[in-house]
């Protein structure tokens, strides 16, 4: 029972600090993103071929470009209100 008390002492700590949210989620993001990288680094220096870079690169950028692409409608949203 005495995890109760300390999960309406959360709810009632997180009402009051929505704002940090988007920190904690981009730390959290960024922890995976970097493990993900450590893990993947290794591999790719073991390709010598351009076109395996230039694959590489391709998809980096498609990756990037992906993620912009679902940023832009939340852009959007927020400049309307």
């Amino acid at each position: 029972m005495a995890t109760v008390p300390r999960a309406l002492l959360a709810y009632y700590f997180l009402a009051h600090m929505m704002h940090v949210v988007p920190y904690i989620l981009l730390v959290g993001a960024a922890s995976f993103l970097y493990i993900a990288l450590v893990d993947l680094t290794p591999y790719l220096h073991r390709r010598f071929r351009l076109a395996d870079s230039l694959l590489q690169l391709g998809l980096i950028l498609a990756g990037i470009a992906a993620i912009w692409l679902l940023r832009l409608p939340q852009h959007w949203l927020r400049r309307k209100k």
